[in-house]
């Protein structure tokens, strides 16, 4: 591996894979019921009801952020784990650990990527962790002491899989300046344009799960998934 792996580039797409070469839909958003609501403060919020996910469990979804920074053996080659989870938008993204090696509440993701291939919205924050379990993964980020963004995605097992809801709320909920900051500032950064492209990309990529995580989790035990690169002889890509 070199390091020109850290952010491979591949030739079928901008950012990213071909999921068609792996046989895969990505889901479409028009299918998917999404809401987008300002709320009294000004903040903005962005709720998904994503569809069951057919096959997955709140144990693999845990299981899952445990391992996102890591690689994965998937039909052949080696791939990072962020990479398959949205093929084309996902270029990176690094956690911190606790002192038991583990990603938790209180640790950090910097995460990188591109919604839709598109250079005006770009994602790449360092956010902290404040929920991790198998009931769901909420992150958030602050300013001058002040929440600004909080991402929070619930897991509830149902039958045959597990029901997944995604709620965003961007902007500021108290401060003195809050109310300057979503009237002003909040537009510039996250325009109605980029809210509805991280629409698309949440529901791809959370709809990605059905197509590889089973596989992969139930291979865990085997050494095929981890943190650094397990079979350096096989491609990584």
């Amino acid at each position: 591996m070199t390091d020109s792996t850290e952010n491979h580039i591949c030739t079928h797409c901008e950012h990213g894979h071909d999921e068609t070469a792996w046989g895969w839909t990505l889901r479409n958003v028009d299918e998917v019921p999404t809401a987008v609501k300002t709320l009294p403060d000004g903040r903005l919020e962005l709720r998904i009801q994503h569809p069951v996910l057919t096959g997955v469990t709140p144990e693999m979804l845990a299981w899952w952020f445990q391992v996102v920074d890591g690689y994965t053996n998937y039909r052949g080659k080696t791939y990072r784990t962020y990479h398959l989870w949205h093929p084309q938008d996902h270029v990176s993204v690094r956690v911190t650990r606790d002192a038991d090696g583990q990603v938790a509440p209180g640790q950090t993701m910097t995460i990188h990527e591109v919604l839709g291939g598109n250079p005006n919205h770009v994602i790449d924050n360092t956010v902290t962790i404040h929920r991790l379990d198998t009931g769901g993964i909420g992150i958030h980020g602050d300013l001058l002491g002040h929440r600004v963004m909080s991402l929070d995605h619930t897991f509830t097992a149902v039958e045959g899989g597990v029901k997944y809801e995604s709620v965003m709320r961007l902007g500021a909920g108290t401060g003195w300046f809050h109310r300057l900051f979503n009237q002003l500032f909040l537009p510039l950064v996250f325009s109605k344009a980029k809210a509805k492209a991280w629409l698309k990309h949440n529901v791809e990529e959370v709809g990605c799960f059905v197509n590889f995580l089973p596989e992969i989790y139930r291979h865990r035990e085997a050494g095929d998934t981890a943190r650094t690169q397990q079979n350096p002889s096989q491609e990584s890509v």
